[in-house]
């Protein structure tokens, strides 16, 4: 009897330091292939300024964070409680995205900043959303607000 329950905790034992061994192994992996930024990332500003400002002038200024195209009212998102990484088909993405221009046209700013369009992402199916947002408001960034 004494036998069997020693063999026992030795299995347990080992059990749990097989899963502890491999949570640290997750831990480190993680770890060493997360994503670490520069410090300094240098930003790419595209289209021209056709006017000058005054002392006194306002400025339309949008800033918006598109949610990677895919983060609309059908959203399961993880880091907001969710359970999905892709939360849209594509077919979706390309409308969110499709809805996005129309709403950046509708307002005009003389100033957009977009945070979180994703350019080669798995998550938004490799659509170049920084390319589709730069086509889709070609005609506002030459200067004829359509």
């Amino acid at each position: 009897m004494k036998k069997t329950f020693v063999k026992i905790l030795k299995i347990l034992g080992a059990a749990i330091g097989v899963c502890v061994l491999a949570v640290l192994l997750l831990f480190g992996f993680l770890s060493l292939t997360e994503y670490k930024p520069a410090e300094e990332e240098p930003i790419v500003i595209t289209g021209s300024a056709p006017k000058s400002l005054k002392s006194g002038e306002t400025v339309k200024v949008m800033s918006w964070n598109i949610g990677y195209g895919a983060l609309g009212d059908n959203a399961d998102f993880f880091m907001d409680g969710g359970k999905g990484v892709k939360t849209a088909t594509k077919e979706r993405v390309n409308q969110n995205l499709n809805d996005i221009i129309t709403m950046i046209r509708e307002n005009h700013p003389d100033l957009l900043l977009i945070q979180e369009a994703d350019v080669s992402s798995s998550r938004s199916y490799k659509i170049d959303e920084t390319a589709r947002i730069l086509e889709g408001l070609s005609d506002d960034l030459s200067g004829s607000k359509g």
